[in-house]
């Protein structure tokens, strides 16, 4: 009987044992999940603020933009990016060492404000 009583309260201690270890794992896997989802939590917010400044930098790149004024009313014909090209060309004549390099990447005809009329 003393033999049966050891040998419970040995596996009682075993089981004790191995329940210490599987709430020790348990314990660390809860901390490396809570760990992640901050980690995720810093990098969705690191990608908004990225998505923001990218939106902002292309924004800013569009404001590069060229207006010409005074130029008559269908002087462009059918190719506003070519008249546009023989524009600058023309324009810029003086300027010997200044080759055209320049990239036009849209051209094309804004209606104009008379007075009191909006464009919109």
């Amino acid at each position: 009987m003393q033999t049966q009583t050891c040998r419970v309260a040995k596996t009682c201690s075993e089981f004790t044992t191995r329940m210490e270890e599987a709430e020790t794992r348990i314990s660390r896997l809860e901390d490396d999940v809570r760990s992640q989802r901050m980690t995720c939590e810093t990098m969705e917010k690191q990608l908004e603020d990225t998505q923001w400044k990218l939106s902002e930098l292309e924004d800013r790149l569009r404001r590069n933009n060229l207006r010409v004024l005074g130029i008559p009313e269908g002087a462009e014909g059918s190719d506003p990016h070519g008249f546009m090209i023989a524009l600058f060309k023309e324009a810029f004549l003086d300027l010997h060492q200044w080759e055209w390099d320049r990239e036009i990447q849209r051209a094309h005809r804004f209606p104009f404000n008379r007075v009191g009329i909006s464009s919109t």
